[in-house]
């Protein structure tokens, strides 16, 4: 390997390994299948979460422009904004967050730990994400399948759209199912790995590194 600032595609895996950086996650060749299969949840959980921000400024420039010009305002923009787009661009984005590990790290503290706390560090990590999201499916679907049982449908005329709040409560047991299954393949691939190899660690370092 060298040390190139050149390919920025190219992060660091761990201190014997690479891995090329996408849009949507990251490619090893140690498990190209799973990282496509992780990248293609993140992909589709990516192009969700952007669609509904796009689709926010595009509504908050519609309702800017019927305020003000039209003097007739939507009315149901704001109840839309908070039910689905803002739902639906957290939840999703989530997913994508996680897969290309855009998420807030401190990666200067970890860096100086001893390489076996590191490799607790990382499990322990995979295992918080997987109860989480779990526990965030769960109770979603909860909420969804409540929804659907008392056909909850905002009546029409009010500030709302009478679209079923199942639809937009659903996003967030689809939402954790995708990150769900994405956290428990990096756990079974870093308890896979043994003890002596970190296999999830894509913390791109100080120094970007090439394959020969």
């Amino acid at each position: 390997m060298s040390d190139n600032h050149s390919n920025p595609m190219l992060v660091r895996l761990n201190t014997t390994g690479d891995a090329r950086r996408t849009m949507f996650g990251f490619e090893t060749d140690d498990h190209p299948r799973l990282d496509r299969f992780q990248n293609a949840l993140s992909a589709v959980a990516g192009v969700i979460a952007g669609a509904c921000v796009v689709v926010l400024v595009l509504l908050t420039c519609l309702e800017v422009f019927a305020r003000t010009v039209l003097s007739q305002p939507l009315g149901w923009n704001v109840a839309f904004t908070e039910s689905y787009l803002m739902v639906g661009a957290a939840f999703f984005g989530i997913v994508t967050a996680y897969r290309t590990a855009a998420h807030v790290a401190v990666t200067s503290i970890f860096e100086k730990l001893p390489f076996w706390s590191q490799k607790g560090m990382v499990v322990i990590t995979h295992v918080l994400v997987t109860v989480v999201f779990t526990l965030l499916f769960w109770y979603g679907l909860l909420a969804t399948l409540e929804s659907v049982a008392m056909n909850e449908i905002p009546p029409r005329g009010s500030a709302e759209l009478s679209i079923p709040d199942w639809i937009w409560k659903s996003f967030v047991p689809i939402a954790s199912a995708m990150a769900f299954v994405i956290a428990v393949i990096d756990l079974g691939r870093e308890i896979a790995a043994g003890p002596s190899v970190l296999a999830t660690d894509y913390d791109p370092g100080d120094v970007i590194v090439e394959a020969e």
